[in-house]
């Protein structure tokens, strides 16, 4: 548990990683979206349960630096 830091204790390449990760299951939730008849509430439910946990589990533990944050937050969106 928790998140790897490199020397300077910075977070970036973590988060980096992160986003790489989220990144690949959105285009594997892009198939599954396409193709089911799902409301655009369930969706986001699949969404929250698999893309968004896979990119802040472990983040919480890790002090970012501003522009770190502000690339979450522009990911997020």
């Amino acid at each position: 548990m928790g998140c790897d830091l490199n020397d300077h204790a910075d977070g970036t390449e973590e988060l980096n990683k992160h986003i790489t990760v989220c990144l690949t299951v959105l285009k594997k939730l892009d198939l599954y979206w396409r193709h089911s008849d799902d409301t655009v509430r369930r969706r986001l439910v699949v969404y929250d349960a698999a893309a968004r946990s896979k990119l802040v589990y472990g983040l919480e533990s890790i002090q970012l630096a501003e522009s770190a944050q502000e690339k979450l937050d522009i990911f997020q969106r």
